[in-house]
């Protein structure tokens, strides 16, 4: 329980999570959506109340840019800069005591951002997020994405805030993102923790039907619409 509040408050990851039943943790899968899932959840969220345009900001740029929910937490205001090629924002990872990553986006995640940020108080020390009075707490943060989630009907233990990480990564890499970018935005600092999502596109080709597609397709000499089959694929 004390860790777990620690890192409510944004002191530190959860260190102690997973220790006890540590082989059901590793039988454990986050699952990645796919992009028709992704897709009717981004479309799903309102985005009237100041309330709703932050909770569309938070799964909009979770989506987008693979954050951790922690990450989020510690963001402020004027971590945010504007660059030549879009915007970057300065991240503190789990397990850091500075923020010595810098995470790079552009106005797909901005204006959602900046949507919400029109209702705030714009001070650089700010909170990126903020609850009633407070910073906002990852639980908090993790809540707001479960019950978007549970609405889509991604109700199970595998559906969670860290699938919207798996998700970033996966799709990344079956549009063709090159893995080195996707480690560079994860922060991994080892490149066999970004592999990981490789297995994960190559279990997702498996169980898709899209060789099957191709024989009918021949068969009644029609071609195969491309937007169908890479929704099919994911």
């Amino acid at each position: 329980m004390f860790f777990q509040y620690l890192e409510n408050v944004g002191v530190y990851e959860n260190y102690s999570a997973g220790i006890r039943n540590a082989r059901k943790t590793l039988m454990y899968k986050k699952k990645a959506l796919t992009v028709t899932q992704t897709n009717a959840l981004l479309n799903s969220l309102p985005r009237t109340t100041v309330k709703e345009k932050r909770n569309y900001a938070i799964i909009n740029t979770m989506l987008r840019t693979g954050m951790r929910s922690i990450e989020l937490h510690r963001a402020n205001i004027g971590d945010i800069e504007t660059t030549s090629t879009g915007y970057i924002m300065k991240v503190q990872r789990k397990g850091h005591t500075s923020k010595d990553r810098a995470i790079s986006f552009d106005d797909t995640v901005m204006e959602p951002l900046q949507d919400y940020l029109l209702h705030r108080t714009i001070n650089d020390s700010e909170p990126l997020l903020l609850g009633y009075r407070n910073r906002l707490t990852t639980r908090t943060i993790r809540g707001i994405v479960k019950q978007a989630l549970t609405q889509q009907g991604l109700n199970s233990g595998v559906y969670t805030c860290h699938s919207l990480r798996h998700t970033f990564a996966t799709l990344s890499i079956e549009a063709g993102c090159h893995i080195d970018y996707i480690r560079l935005n994860l922060g991994h600092s080892d490149e066999k923790t970004t592999r990981r999502y490789l297995t994960i596109v190559e279990e997702r080709k498996q169980q898709s039907n899209i060789a099957l597609q191709y024989f009918n397709a021949a068969l009644n000499n029609t071609q195969i619409n491309a937007n169908n089959k890479h929704n099919d694929a994911t």
